[in-house]
């Protein structure tokens, strides 16, 4: 099932928050809410993002960002971010919030 599908099979008019955790299909969960999207109905989204384009267990949060900005979406805070496992000085992933600008 969508979140299309379920919002509207449960008659849910507003979402505050939608919370994504796939492993990687962040993006399918968000192409499966596109109608809601563009009602209004989400008001903030958190999900797992990658600051690692390669990382094929997150979606890149360019990906993220750059799919929701047209629906009125911004990043407003990143939280739980890990560090690279190899050690090495940079971030690998964090939980990522977006919040729809009113």
């Amino acid at each position: 099932s969508t979140v299309d599908e379920y919002l509207t099979t449960h008659g849910i008019a507003k979402v505050c928050l939608l919370k994504i955790d796939t492993e990687g299909f962040e993006m399918q969960v968000l192409r499966g809410s596109v109608k809601s999207l563009e009602a209004g109905k989400v008001a903030a989204i958190f999900a797992e993002a990658s600051f690692d384009p390669f990382d094929s267990r997150h979606v890149p949060i360019d990906s993220i960002r750059d799919f929701l900005m047209p629906y009125g979406f911004k990043i407003t805070g990143l939280y739980e971010q890990s560090p690279e496992w190899s050690g090495e000085p940079k971030l690998r992933f964090c939980n990522l919030l977006l919040v729809k600008e009113v």
